[in-house]
C-alpha cells in the first residue's frame, strides 16, 4: 500500500515554469498599469491646484480694478482716474496700478502669511511662488476692458490662466 500512495504522488499535476510566468506576466502588467494611473492622477491635481490658485488670484486682480472704481466713484472723481490703458503689476496690500513691460516683471512672492504679493522692492527673505500675475486695461473708448493674466510654471511648462471684464461708469 505505500508504494500505491507514493507513485500516486509523484504523478500529481503541477504548475510549469511557463505557467508561472505567465501569471508574473500578468500580474506585473496590472501593477504597472496602477502605477501609471497614480502618476497621472497625481499630475493632474498638480495642475488643477495651480488652476484654482490662478483662477482665484484672476479674481482677486478683476475686484482690486473694481476697487479703484469704486473707490473714484464714491470720491466724486472721474471714474478712470488711475485706470489708463496699458500693462500694470498690483497686490491686494498695494492697490495702486505699477506699470510694466510684461508679464515677467511682476512675479508675485509669499508673504509671512503665505499670501501672493508683489512688491516693488523685492526683499532677500522671501520666496518666489512661480507665478506672474499682471493686469491689462484698455480704456480707449467710454467702458474699460480689464483682463487679468495669470501664469505659472509647471515641471519646465509655462501655463496661462486668463480672466476678462468690462467696466462702465455708474453714472
Amino acid at each position: 500500500m505505500l508504494k500505491i500512495l507514493k507513485k500516486i504522488d509523484i504523478c500529481r499535476p503541477a504548475f510549469s515554469l511557463i505557467e508561472i510566468m505567465a501569471v508574473l506576466l500578468i500580474v506585473s502588467l496590472g501593477i504597472i498599469g496602477i502605477a501609471n494611473l497614480s502618476t497621472q492622477s497625481i499630475q493632474a491635481q498638480t495642475i488643477n491646484r495651480g488652476s484654482i490658485i490662478a483662477y482665484q488670484l484672476a479674481q482677486e486682480g478683476l475686484e482690486i480694478v473694481r476697487q479703484i472704481r469704486d473707490t473714484n466713484w464714491l470720491q466724486g472723481r472721474n471714474w478712470k482716474t488711475g485706470l489708463a490703458s496699458g500693462t500694470y503689476c498690483f497686490d491686494y496690500s498695494n492697490p495702486v496700478l505699477r506699470p510694466v513691460a510684461s508679464l515677467n516683471e511682476c512675479k508675485l512672492y509669499f508673504d509671512s502669511n503665505n499670501w501672493y504679493y508683489a512688491p516693488t522692492i523685492v526683499p532677500s527673505s522671501v520666496v518666489f511662488s512661480k507665478i506672474r500675475r499682471v493686469v491689462v486695461i484698455d480704456a480707449a473708448t467710454s467702458s474699460a476692458n480689464v483682463k487679468v493674466i495669470v501664469s505659472w510654471d509647471d515641471r519646465n511648462k509655462i501655463i496661462h490662466y486668463e480672466a476678462e471684464t468690462q467696466l462702465y461708469d455708474w453714472k
